[in-house]
């Protein structure tokens, strides 16, 4: 910016607005990833609120047993809503389906 400025360049409002993003942009991509966040509006159609709540704890790294404790569900009751998950997304297994809900953009990275 100071460069900008030495040489007498004044950058119209929305191409500092733009330049400003990128660079705030940048400089997020080089912070660590603290927790990754489903985006509910963009699966509130294909999932059910149970398979967002599972998939929202799997992307916090919870296993079944963790998963049962917290929505307070048989594991069993778990393990039928991953499989049902899986089937959904066209997924393996659980890992499969975080990459594919990662590549479809169904989640923001928290920094």
């Amino acid at each position: 910016m100071d460069s900008l400025e030495c040489y007498g360049v004044y950058l119209e409002q929305a191409m500092h607005e733009e330049l400003v993003q990128q660079l705030h942009e940048q400089k997020l991509r080089d912070r660590p990833i603290k927790r990754l966040v489903l985006r509910e509006s963009d699966v509130q159609y294909r999932l059910t609120k149970n398979e967002r709540a599972v998939l929202q704890h799997i992307l916090d790294g919870h296993n079944n047993r963790s998963i049962a404790e917290h929505m307070y569900l048989a594991p069993s009751t778990v393990s039928t809503v991953i499989s049902h998950l899986l089937k959904k997304l066209d997924a393996n297994d659980r890992t499969d389906a975080m990459v594919r809900i990662i590549r479809n953009g169904w989640v923001d990275a928290i920094r």
